[in-house]
């Protein structure tokens, strides 16, 4: 790397200062990008009932994203609760 630098007419203190910016640019790039990935994650979990309040068990639920088209289902357990994981 010294003759690369050296080459290219940068000196010692400058190098440093290059290498030290790239270290803090590539961390607030990685910052924004594990924040921006968090944003798009969820779970959803309800009860499925029938009108007297009772659960519903083995009751399909299904779940669209309207934006994306993307669809999942799922079962609920004996309680008529179900969960869908991101």
């Amino acid at each position: 790397m010294k003759c690369l630098l050296s080459f290219l007419g940068v000196k010692r203190m400058q190098a440093r200062s290059l290498v030290g910016l790239s270290f803090r640019l590539l961390v607030i790039v990685l910052v924004i990008a594990a924040s921006t990935r968090a944003q798009y994650t969820a779970n959803i979990q309800g009860n499925v009932g029938d009108p007297s309040g009772a659960a519903v068990a083995q009751a399909k639920v299904a779940l669209q994203n309207t934006a994306t088209h993307i669809s999942a289902t799922t079962t609920t357990d004996a309680e008529g609760g179900y969960r869908f994981l991101s």
